[in-house]
């Protein structure tokens, strides 16, 4: 190595603008006994690349890497930049502008306390850019620009993760200093150079450098608090936690997230009282940071004003890029998480859901609600309000934990509620999320009507439908204290047991509860296994029984000719806990006599009406008069199955997904008339969102659910929703989307059955005067989602849009043939409340 020379390095692809640069290297004033060098490096793959090539090829100690638009205007730089070398050994690299700290988001100049100067023209316009002045002879930094950059150790430039243009500054920058060097910028007089950028492009992959370098450095930025380190060196766990005025609870926030083994990374947003003194007291307990938000991390003016929900979770995105955790909690400022398992802390439990193949967990969410004043800011809140009521419809799902795969994440397109991500799988136990948003009457005045209500996004409250839990608070005048009998007093042990419950009776559900115990007794938690073990036992003793009954309700009049096969293909599903329940609306053509044949099968039960009902009236009376086992499927009488497991399967998803309240499954559709089968070749997920289906539902997004002829699903949520009591012929049609409304759906791909279409079949025979009856169940049905699920109006506008237009076009080509005034009638009578819908149909006649 040759320790008085000096080598530029410049990749180029401009030959004027290098030569330039070279015009102002080979006039500057040459230290005694030193040689400079020149190398310039065409048509590198990338900036590391072209860099690394030419720092292997020269044997000069010291280097400097410019741009060909880079300028050197300082005749003595060479002097300058070696004498703070020489006294200096441990100063690696310098820059001529850059930051101490490399902000949250990693973009140096959006850093809080940035250095240096140089003449520049990024605005377009050339001009003095001066940060802060140095007032020693270098100013140590965590991070400079790449335009100009000397060195006097040589250390390798990361090209294998830098193949382009950004970042190779920055995380040379870092690499100096995790090879145990200073990165300084000189104090500088006037400007040691020009930069001729021109107007800064970071369209072409700025980003995704960004990405990567937060991916590479994440724990060299953040690394683990030592006190975590000693306890729990192999599995770390990181709540995001956003704040706004929550002073009187962070302290115990924080606290019990930390004791429960969980690091903490705090967003402050423009709090105002004592929340970042309360929160400070934990910095380096196992608190990382504290981000003073929306300045550290270069959001948008606007949140210092407004609450823009959607930068918060975006920022929480980008941080779970950033971090190097096994798993994240998507965590508010008012709000104890907890294992699902007493005596096992939050971070053992996520522990032992990732060591069992799953990477995201669901909350229960308890809301606990004052009954009185006593509350004392900084106490802890779950001593001073112990009585709480279940979250409500739209807070049903909870979905807030995620294992870290170094992958993009959503949690944006569900307002937060729910965690999206490729290969999503969700652990079948919820944990418990216990939430404190009001705290007194004096708290909820304070925090509702002063301060959220207020700072509300609109676009996000007015278009998203967002922020409508305070919809219903007017002013101060309204009373934020709740009845103590209203409210369910918590206890530990019996909100977990509930919990479990919900979760299901499967052996998926069995393992799980025998993993914990084992974790337990290897921790010698004896104490906390009883109840377990207890537990287990129940639901093993239930698995020892018969499997959830099964009734196949099959609705029939006059169709003996297709009845027999529709009967015969339910006899051979292999599914053991069956029944098969034929109900007979007064049929004339030989039915009965036909029944004589199963009357000795002890699945079969023959039903026969003394008079005629009608289709919906058939199914309604025998499903809430004779029909009581766990799971139904209603199979009209023309339909039948060709896949003679298809029950066991769809009652094995239902049983092990307690979240799901029905499957479905493609079918083969036969035009009877036309001797014509088309398959419904659907692709979808095993399990989709309910209510993302109700809300999508007839669009480009979910299928559409042919007939009830593969629909499983459980009688108990249907009873819960009245379904099959709507003034309707189209039963089929509320009972899905009603049943969307109490949980998930499931969905196998196989083709399990054929659906008849002719002549003679129910929806071919509908009755005139049901059309509007229909659209009037259907709005009933818009209010009912309007007022429990509390979603915004424009979205439900259209959804019944959607509905109506499906529902009339279908009708309309029939009508037409049988009943034209009927047809222009029901035109005339959507045109109206429904524009969108007639105006489509009107397009499509």
């Amino acid at each position: 190595m040759n320790e008085n020379k000096v080598c530029f390095i410049t990749c180029y692809n401009d030959e004027v603008l290098y030569q330039e640069c070279l015009k102002y290297i080979h006039t500057l004033k040459v230290p005694e006994g030193f040689e400079i060098e020149t190398l310039g490096i065409v048509g590198a793959k990338s900036m590391a690349a072209g860099y690394n090539k030419a720092m292997r090829s020269s044997d000069a100690k010291y280097k400097v890497y410019l741009h060909q638009d880079t300028f050197i205007i300082n005749n003595n730089f060479l002097n300058d930049s070696l004498n703070l070398f020489k006294a200096n050994q441990q100063l690696g690299m310098l820059g001529m502008v850059g930051t101490k700290k490399l902000p949250p988001n990693c973009i140096w100049w959006e850093g809080k306390n940035l250095k240096g100067k140089v003449y520049e023209n990024h605005t377009g316009k050339m001009g003095l850019l001066q940060f802060n002045e140095i007032a020693n002879p270098y100013e140590e930094v965590e991070s400079i620009d790449g335009f100009l950059i000397a060195t006097q150790y040589d250390i390798p430039w990361r090209e294998d993760v830098f193949d382009g243009w950004h970042f190779y500054d920055t995380s040379q920058s870092l690499e100096f200093k995790l090879a145990g060097y200073k990165v300084g910028i000189p104090r500088q007089l006037t400007p040691w150079a020009i930069h001729d950028c021109g107007i800064v492009q970071t369209s072409n992959g700025y980003e995704h450098y960004r990405r990567d370098f937060l991916e590479t450095y994440s724990n060299e930025l953040f690394p683990p608090s030592e006190g975590y380190k000693r306890l729990h060196e192999r599995f770390r766990v990181i709540a995001l936690v956003a704040c706004h005025n929550d002073g009187d609870i962070i302290y115990h926030v924080i606290g019990d997230l930390i004791k429960q083994g969980v690091e903490v990374y705090l967003i402050n947003h423009c709090s105002t009282d004592n929340t970042v003194d309360e929160a400070s007291k934990w910095l380096g307990k196992g608190l990382l940071h504290i981000e003073n938000f929306p300045e550290d991390a270069g959001y948008p003016e606007e949140n210092k004003t407004q609450y823009v929900w959607k930068d918060i979770l975006q920022r929480k995105q980008e941080l779970s890029m950033l971090l190097d955790a096994d798993w994240f909690i998507h965590h508010d400022s008012d709000e104890f998480r907890e294992s699902p398992w007493i005596g096992l802390s939050l971070s053992k439990a996520i522990e032992i859901v990732d060591r069992t193949g799953y990477n995201a967990i669901n909350f229960k969410l308890l809301n606990f609600r004052p009954t009185n004043n006593h509350f004392k800011p900084g106490s802890d809140v779950r001593e001073a309000l112990t009585h709480f009521e279940w979250g409500e419809h739209f807070n049903r799902l909870q979905l807030k934990a995620w294992k870290n795969f170094h992958q993009p994440v959503d949690l944006v397109s569900n307002a937060g509620h729910v965690i999206e991500f490729d290969g999503k799988k969700v652990y079948p136990i919820n944990f418990i999320l216990r939430h404190y948003p009001i705290r007194s009457q004096l708290h909820g005045v304070q925090k509702v009507i002063n301060e959220r209500k207020k700072r509300f996004n609109n676009i996000e409250k007015n278009v998203n439908g967002w922020h409508i839990q305070y919809d219903h608070i007017e002013n101060e005048q309204h009373c934020f204290l709740y009845k103590r009998e209203d409210l369910i007093e918590y206890d530990a042990r019996l909100v977990r047991k509930q919990n479990l419950n919900e979760a299901g009776h499967n052996k998926i559900i069995c393992n799980e509860i025998e993993n914990v115990i084992d974790v337990l007794k290897k921790e010698k938690k004896l104490t906390y296994i009883k109840d377990l073990e207890i537990y287990l036992n129940e639901i093993k003793l239930l698995n020892g029984r018969k499997k959830p009954k099964v009734t196949i309700l099959i609705t029939t009049y006059n169709q003996k000719q297709y009845l027999k096969q529709a009967i015969e293909s339910t006899l051979k599903q292999d599914y053991e806990n069956l029944e098969v329940l034929v109900a007979d609306d007064c049929s004339t053509d030989g039915t009965e006599e036909m029944m004589q044949e199963y009357t000795t099968n002890k699945k079969v039960r023959y039903i026969r009406h003394s008079s005629n009902l009608g289709p919906g009236n058939n199914t309604r009376y025998v499903f809430y008069n004779y029909v009581d086992s766990d799971y139904v499927l209603i199979l009209n009488h023309d339909d039948f199955f060709i896949d003679d497991s298809y029950i066991s399967k769809a009652a094995e998803l239902l049983t092990e997904n307690p979240n799901l309240s029905f499957v479905t499954a493609n079918c083969i559709i036969y035009d009877v008339d036309k001797n014509e089968y088309k398959k419904t070749n659907y692709v979808e997920k095993t399990i989709i969102n309910g209510l993302d289906y109700f809300l999508n539902y007839e669009t480009n997004k979910y299928h559409h659910i042919t007939s009830v002829l593969t629909t499983l699903f459980r009688r108990e949520n249907a009873v819960k929703m009245a379904c099959l009591k709507e003034e309707s012929k189209c039963l089929d049609l509320f009972l899905h989307l009603k049943l969307m409304l109490t949980g998930d759906v499931g969905f196998i791909q196989d083709h399990v059955g054929v659906y008849r279409v002719h002549n003679r079949s129910i929806s071919g025979q509908l009755p005139d005067g049901y059309d509007f009856s229909t659209l009037s169940e259907l709005e009933k049905l818009k209010n009912y989602v309007l007022n429990e699920y509390r979603l915004p109006q424009d979205n439900l506008e259209t959804w019944i849009n959607i509905q109506v237009l499906t529902y009339v076009r279908w009708r309309i080509p029939y009508l037409w043939q049988t009943n034209k005034k009927l047809a222009l009638e029901l035109l005339m009578g959507i045109s109206n409340k429904y524009p969108i819908a007639y105006n489509h149909i009107l397009e499509t006649i």
